[in-house]
Formats: structure tokens, C-alpha cells, sequence
């Protein structure tokens, strides 16, 4: 399990490179339970983890239960990519 922090009403996960995810107390433990990584390859900074050393798992698609075959996408609503 991931070392986490609380502020205010959000928790604080660690990324690599000094990066960090604010993330929603419902999803905490779920997401906490893994280590994410920083990925910067299209000009942003995501969240990331691999699963089974193959599968790239992005938070933000942790968060919200998605999965590549349902056919939606992923929106940052009020436009900060940090929050999850």
C-alpha cells in the first residue's frame, strides 16, 4: 500500500518525480493499494501502473472503473488533470 496523505477533503498519493494525485476519499484505498508512476509521453503528466508487466492502468481510469472496450472517454472536468 501506498504511503498517502490527507489535505482538506482530498487524499494526497505520491507519483515518481516528485509529482503527486489528489484523489477522492471513496477511491482512496482502492487506489493507494497500487504505486503509480509518472508519464509524461503526450505532453501531459499522467498517472500510471502496470498491470501483469504488460498492461498500462492509467488512474484516471482507475477512478472511474473504465475499461477500453466500453467506448468512453475520459473528461477532466474542471480542467485540473492532478485531481483524479
Amino acid at each position: 500500500m501506498t504511503k498517502i496523505a490527507i489535505v482538506g477533503e482530498a487524499g494526497v498519493i505520491p507519483l515518481t518525480q516528485g509529482y503527486e494525485a489528489l484523489v477522492d476519499p471513496e477511491d482512496l484505498l482502492r487506489i493507494s493499494a497500487h504505486t503509480w508512476c509518472v508519464t509524461t509521453d503526450v505532453g501531459s503528466v499522467r498517472a500510471m501502473r502496470k498491470e501483469n508487466r504488460t498492461i498500462t492502468v492509467f488512474m484516471h481510469h482507475e477512478v472511474l472503473g473504465y475499461k477500453p472496450d466500453r467506448g468512453f472517454v475520459v473528461d477532466h472536468i474542471n480542467g485540473n488533470a492532478s485531481e483524479t
